[in-house]
């Protein structure tokens, strides 16, 4: 990819966003993280489980639990470059 250009993290970058030290959702991100308006629901990241699958982290109930889903459910996006 180009630099500069938009994508979505893999799951590993996605992860290492995430800070488990705390127990709460708005906790989930360490404080002073750059997102704004974060939804307490899954976030997709590019890797794939399958062609049916790809992996997220959920930020709602189970927060920072890595889950796989089905590509054709609905998620968020945190992009990174």
């Amino acid at each position: 990819s180009q630099a500069g250009q938009w994508r979505l993290p893999t799951l590993p970058e996605l992860t290492s966003l995430l800070d488990y030290s705390h127990n709460s959702i708005p906790d989930v991100l360490p404080l002073g993280h750059p997102f704004t308006n974060v939804q307490t629901l899954s976030y997709w990241s590019s890797t794939a489980q399958s062609s049916s699958y790809g992996w997220g982290v959920r930020l709602g109930n189970g927060w920072g639990n890595v889950a796989f889903q089905g590509k054709g459910n609905n998620g968020y996006a945190l992009a990174v470059r």
